[in-house]
């Protein structure tokens, strides 16, 4: 996340928790000791709106936000590297 992007974010985060009980646990900020340094994380800004935009699909196939928020009973998002795909885009391997 870039700085000039900080408060977008910090905004959407707020979106998240208060519609949908998601927080997103936020690896960007100000960077400690230096309160004028910037750690801007692994997470970009169209990341963001892209999860946004899945939650709110998903909780539209739930019946709304409400009861996504009901039925999941909150959700904490981090994000990660889960490794590649095994195959790594080669159907060969598949024997095709």
């Amino acid at each position: 996340m870039e700085q000039a992007d900080y408060q977008y974010a910090q905004v959407k985060l707020a979106q998240l928790k208060a519609d949908y009980q998601v927080d997103v646990l936020a690896d960007w900020g100000p960077d400690s000791p230096d309160p004028n340094g910037w750690k801007p994380g692994t997470w970009t800004k169209a990341e963001l709106d892209r999860l946004h935009n899945a939650i709110a699909l998903m909780a539209e196939v739930m019946g709304g936000s409400g009861r996504f928020a009901q039925n999941l009973c909150g959700v904490t998002v981090r994000k990660a590297d889960i490794g590649g795909h095994p195959y790594n885009g080669k159907l060969s391997s598949l024997g095709q």
